[in-house]
């Protein structure tokens, strides 16, 4: 409502409760895209490995500050207590591109709004104390200039305006990343299980079954066609570390994508390339 950018890192285990707070899992993926009072846009990211997750938070903290929406990265326990040798040199960017106008003008004459119409959603945004114009920030329902307002077309309206950021956040979003994209099947996977299933893809091939995969990093929002053309045809295996398979569950809603098999595993165990392979196995076709 405040259409403040956040980011927020959510290094998951399992649950509900307390569960098995030492151990890991991926059983958050549903509740970071869909828990909200009401709708609003958000980014999911979720990172594969250490680089990934240092690459991820940089443009966790520029995407959410563009569209002044919260980002959510998600981790595991997993990835969280990783180590690894690393070769890949981490970027550094010279220049941080910024969103925030640096003078704050407004007057009582001409006040500075806050939530100003735009075609894309994105209303200018300046810092509080950065100049004469006030900057009016409230949770419940707003007028353009950050008043507290009930009128009915009014809440129309920055309804509508909140959403319409949602088709530029489409288009920053990565494909999967896909190995042997011709393969006939797919082992498909997010986050930290990326390092096993592209492992256990190499075994299957080695062994003379053709396999491929589709790892997942930016999961929502999740741009349809993107998913559909990189899927569609092939049989598709979800591995995923949660009793519900909520990959599986969020294509089948968002890409039309329904048939799958499933690896799953939430006794709180990372998996292992042998395990997926020993798996893989008994479901290829």
């Amino acid at each position: 409502m405040t259409e403040t950018p956040l980011v927020i890192l959510n290094a998951q285990r399992p649950g509900p409760a307390t569960g098995l707070p030492t151990r890991t899992g991926q059983a958050d993926l549903l509740f970071s895209i869909h828990a909200s009072q009401d709708d609003f846009p958000r980014f999911v990211f979720a990172p594969g490995t250490p680089v990934e997750t240092y690459e991820t938070m940089k443009r966790a903290f520029h995407l959410s500050e563009k569209y002044q929406v919260p980002a959510i990265v998600l981790l595991d326990q997993f990835l969280a207590d990783f180590r690894m040798t690393e070769v890949n040199t981490l970027t550094v960017d010279p220049e941080i591109e910024r969103f925030y106008a640096q003078n704050n003008s407004g007057d009582d004459d001409n006040p500075y709004l806050r939530y100003a119409p735009a075609q894309d959603g994105v209303s200018p945004q300046r810092l509080p104390c950065s100049g004469p114009g006030l900057v009016r920030i409230t949770g419940n329902e707003h007028d353009p200039e950050g008043h507290i307002s009930e009128n009915a077309a009014n809440r129309i309206a920055m309804t509508q305006k909140r959403a319409a950021k949602l088709p530029a956040m489409i288009k920053e979003m990565a494909p999967p990343i896909l190995v042997n994209p011709t393969a006939p099947v797919f082992l498909v996977g997010w986050g930290s299980t990326k390092g096993n299933i592209l492992e256990a893809v190499e075994r299957l091939n080695a062994q003379g079954i053709e396999v491929g995969a589709a790892v997942f990093k930016d999961m929502w929002p999740m741009d349809r066609q993107v998913v559909e053309k990189a899927l569609t045809g092939k049989q598709l295996i979800m591995v995923e570390q949660n009793a519900s398979g909520q990959l599986g569950r969020l294509l089948a809603q968002e890409a039309r994508i329904s048939a799958f098999d499933t690896i799953l595993k939430y006794d709180g165990r990372p998996f292992f390339p042998d395990y997926i392979v020993q798996k893989a196995k008994e479901l290829v076709k």
